[in-house]
């Protein structure tokens, strides 16, 4: 899957949906270094982890302390298939109330969602739809009702590396989950939002993670149960079909190619503003942003080296500053990056139908739009150089 961030800037990890903040019970004041044992156990939990190649599991995802009785309880299964080059493959099936128009639970529905790495599909029962395309069309989009069951952990690489790089980690004691004695960590994130972690203590995987809200007194669950590592997983399961009487849709996050690309004007650091009819007759590399985005700051080395080795050749690589809160500017000069900026792009955005972070768009001299990709994935930045050296 590809590493892209939602529309707010996350409270935790980047690329997660997260309901975590920076208080909660035994909340830390003092800021101190990270507890070597707790590093220990995180970088352990990192490894292990990441040698998982497929995992299946029953989860429950809930709320405690305030969040108790804010957040119904939801109960699913996920199973995950990682394969040798690093392509995920996964499925969730979550059931969730359904209520009436007083808000009176009168029965449960399900929602299922697949990818094999290339597709995704879901299923929607109360609405009977089905609704299918192409990751590379940002049908990872359909993905997310499911995702605050998955524990996204098991399906990146180095899963733990917020939490080795956190402010501050601490040994909390040990707990059992689903009949499994967990060693807990807490997790002050750079930032300062916060998680508690369990990891079995025979195979230091993780089986719950309480992300704490900002306001404290409550926090977000993910538990899981019935786990079985590394089995057998048919790879064709991944793939779904409508099923009869449902509505079929096929879906996409991106304006079509050979599309006229919307018009804007934005305002820029110096005071002034830029449009993209003042970039008529230039090939636009378009990337909406943000500071506090993990895969965005990823891509930027790349948007950089283009910037170098093409601007003189009549290329234009404009960051597009989007859902932002921090300062752009400073980040930009801070990091040693020239190439364009826009400020507020938060309109604009909406009318490209960005929905997650990076977000690309390359625009041909003609206005034309020739490529749209989302997400820090090592095969856009060779898409977009290819789109490049053709349009040239």
């Amino acid at each position: 899957m590809l590493a892209a961030c939602g529309d707010q800037p996350p409270e935790a990890h980047t690329g997660e949906a997260t309901a975590a903040g920076s208080a909660g019970p035994g909340d830390i004041t003092d800021g101190g270094e990270p507890d070597d044992g707790a590093l220990d156990l995180v970088t352990g939990a990192n490894d292990a982890t990441d040698a998982v190649m497929s995992i299946s599991y029953s989860f429950r995802l809930y709320g405690i302390g305030v969040l108790e009785s804010e957040m119904p309880t939801l109960d699913g299964t996920v199973r995950m298939l990682i394969a040798e080059d690093g392509t995920t493959s996964m499925l969730a099936e979550m059931e969730y109330p359904v209520t009436d128009s007083l808000g009176e639970v009168i029965s449960s529905a399900s929602i299922t969602a697949s990818t094999d790495g290339t597709s995704a599909w879901l299923i929607l029962e109360e609405a009977k739809e089905f609704q299918y395309g192409l990751m590379t069309d940002g049908a990872d989009d359909l993905l997310d009702p499911v995702m605050g069951g998955v524990m996204y952990e098991y399906m990146i690489p180095t899963p733990f590396q917020d939490e080795m790089n956190a402010d501050h980690l601490s040994y909390e004691g040990s707990s059992v989950v689903d009949g499994q004695e967990c060693e807990i960590v807490k997790v002050v994130y750079q930032g300062g939002s916060m998680a508690n972690w369990y990891f079995g203590r025979t195979d230091m995987l993780p089986r719950r993670v309480d992300r704490f809200i900002p306001a404290g007194g409550g926090a977000q669950v993910l538990e899981l149960s019935d786990v079985v590592v590394n089995g057998e997983i048919d790879p064709s399961s991944f793939e779904l079909t409508a099923p009869e009487g449902y509505s079929e849709e096929r879906y996409m996050s991106f304006l079509p190619p050979g599309s006229e690309a919307p018009a804007w004007e934005l305002s820029t650091p110096d005071g002034g503003t830029l449009s993209l009819e003042d970039l008529r007759g230039s090939i636009v590399v378009m990337d909406f942003w943000a500071t506090w985005c993990g895969p965005c700051r990823m891509v930027m080395p790349a948007l950089q080296s283009i910037h170098e080795e093409y601007g003189d050749s009549g290329v234009v690589v404009v960051g597009i500053n989007t859902w932002e809160d921090s300062d752009p500017v400073a980040f930009m000069e801070e990091e040693g990056y020239t190439y364009t900026i826009t400020l507020d792009g938060d309109a604009v955005a909406e009318e490209y139908l960005v929905t997650g972070i990076p977000t690309f768009y390359v625009i041909g001299s003609d206005g034309a739009i020739l490529f749209s990709a989302r997400g820090a994935d090592p095969a856009n930045e060779e898409a977009l150089l290819n789109i490049i050296e053709e349009n040239l």
